[in-house]
């Protein structure tokens, strides 16, 4: 396993605006408001347990190139061609929360934040992310806070077997 943590920011520039969704490898999105609130709720509590999984596309290109998978070099060339640097094995739901949190699109309301020391900081009221109060605003911003694990070695039959062992094991 290669898990990296990210900031909120650094997640979504870095990871998921390059991250292609392939719609055999995911189910439809699912989170309602209240599931996005929910994890949202996780992250900020430091209780996120569970990676987001993406494939490093070139990465899997050279390891495919290297086991001769002519299947896989096919996939992964005309990926990167449309300018792709990872795809979504696991982890789909999870992704489009944080994204619209960023965006806007979705808030978060009803808990206290607590930092390292004991801090409290209320968040009463549906607040989005721009309008997060400073403390619990600044650690989405600067704590790597967001696990995600990148598959750099697999070929895309095997990102298959992953994605369905991620959901049906």
């Amino acid at each position: 396993m290669n898990i990296t943590y990210k900031t909120l920011p650094g997640a979504i520039n870095k990871i998921f605006k390059r991250t292609i969704t392939l719609a055999a490898l995911q189910r439809r999105v699912v989170f309602k408001e209240d599931n996005r609130e929910k994890y949202i709720k996780s992250l900020l509590t430091r209780n996120v347990r569970t990676a987001i999984v993406v494939a490093d596309i070139a990465k899997c290109r050279a390891h495919a190139y290297m086991v001769k998978c002519e299947k896989s070099k096919e996939v992964f060339d005309n990926l990167l061609s449309q300018g792709h640097m990872y795809m979504s094995v696991d982890g789909q739901n999870r992704t489009d929360t944080l994204e619209r949190f960023h965006a806007g699109l979705t808030s978060v309301g009803d808990i206290t934040w607590i930092d390292e020391v004991g801090n409290r900081t209320p968040i009463e009221t549906a607040t989005t992310y721009d309008n997060l109060p400073f403390h619990p605003k600044q650690y989405l911003d600067k704590n790597a806070c967001i696990p995600i694990d990148i598959i750099e070695d697999q070929t895309i039959d095997q990102i298959h077997q992953t994605y369905l062992a991620l959901n049906s094991g």
